[in-house]
């Protein structure tokens, strides 16, 4: 079985999206599982019936609370977790931006490493606001997870720059990502391609997307081959991988010959470019999203820049607040001490 984990407000929404979709597209094998900590969030998420309020006090947008409330209460929703087994794949939905998300995705993936389930995926949500208390939460959940990256396959979305795409739609922005988690993790289930020559291995296809590290990939409608290197965004460039996995998605009415013979041209320029000293798998798929694309995703890269930057931005606001003393409060608005106390950072 796989199970789909909603945790928190923004975790249940996009859980329950990605669901929906699933079952849209006739994959069978799939529960949902949302737990919320507030009735704000349970209220918020549409698949209620599938939604757990495990917890009524919520974090308040507070890192440091919500990890104190999940050790306070975890143990009572493991109950929910024992169906799940060693044969088993479980798909986490997060934000780091607030209080539950960000403290929560540490005890459900050491929960579950313990329980040795098959693959354990982390999809989390970077910050859209300046906010220093959603930065502050960020850099701590990231540098949780950065030491997690051995249990968990981990992919991040940067939801500043995909608002920025998408015109400050929440509900495209939702889309995408849930779209770019179903053709990432489950490909192989929307693959129609019957037709072996190009068919992608299996077993290269898990060792790569499920394989314990930050995931990452980019989508390009040609390659630029005249550029020094390919940038993931947000984090990571293909020249930190290991082993690289790159897909070309074609149509029903495409000439498999002729695009196959197109795709192991610029396979054979892909390597002697990007990837001389990289492991490279590859394949020819049929799928709905994005086609006449070619894919490349990496695992096992580095987040350390985006660590620093969130850091620097952190450490920078703070300053800036001790540079005040006790004026600082009085600088800040009604909202911005609702979401930070900065004694618990000062």
């Amino acid at each position: 079985m796989r199970y789909i984990i909603g945790i928190g407000g923004a975790g249940g929404v996009l859980a329950s999206q990605a669901y929906k979709k699933i079952q849209k597209a006739k994959i069978n094998d799939v529960i949902l599982l949302n737990f919320s900590t507030s009735l704000e969030d349970a209220l918020n998420i549409s698949e209620v019936q599938q939604t757990l309020q495990v917890i009524q006090e919520g974090a308040g947008k507070n890192f440091s609370a919500g990890e104190q409330m999940w050790e306070k209460n975890f143990l009572k929703i493991t109950k929910y977790l024992e169906p799940i087994s060693a044969e088993d794949d479980v798909f986490i939905f997060a934000s780091t931006a607030g209080g539950s998300g960000s403290s929560g995705m540490k005890f459900f993936i050491n929960y579950f490493f313990e329980k040795k389930v098959k693959s354990i995926v982390v999809n989390c949500l970077l910050p859209s606001e300046e906010s220093l208390n959603f930065k502050t939460n960020c850099f701590l959940s990231l540098n949780e997870l950065a030491n997690l990256d051995k249990k968990a396959t981990i992919l991040l979305f940067d939801n500043k720059e995909l608002f920025k795409n998408f015109k400050n739609d929440l509900f495209i922005t939702n889309d995408w990502i849930t779209d770019k988690v179903i053709y990432t993790f489950f490909l192989k289930d929307l693959d129609k391609k019957e037709r072996t020559i190009w068919t992608l291995d299996k077993n290269d296809f898990r060792e790569i997307i499920y394989k314990p590290g930050f995931l990452n990939s980019i989508s390009l409608k040609e390659f630029d081959f005249t550029t020094k290197k390919i940038n993931f965004e947000t984090y990571g460039s293909i020249n930190q991988a290991k082993r690289i996995l790159l897909i070309y998605n074609l149509t029903p009415k495409d000439n498999l010959e002729r695009v196959a013979q197109v795709f192991q041209d610029n396979i054979q320029k892909f390597i002697g470019k990007f990837a001389k000293n990289t492991v490279i798998h590859y394949g020819i798929v049929e799928t709905n999203f994005l086609p006449h694309f070619y894919h490349i995703f990496a695992n096992e890269i580095s987040i350390n820049n985006l660590l620093f930057t969130l850091k620097v931005q952190v450490s920078n606001s703070l300053e800036k607040f001790k540079a005040l003393g006790e004026k600082a409060e009085n600088v800040l608005s009604k909202d911005e001490k609702k979401q930070l106390d900065l004694r618990k950072f000062l």
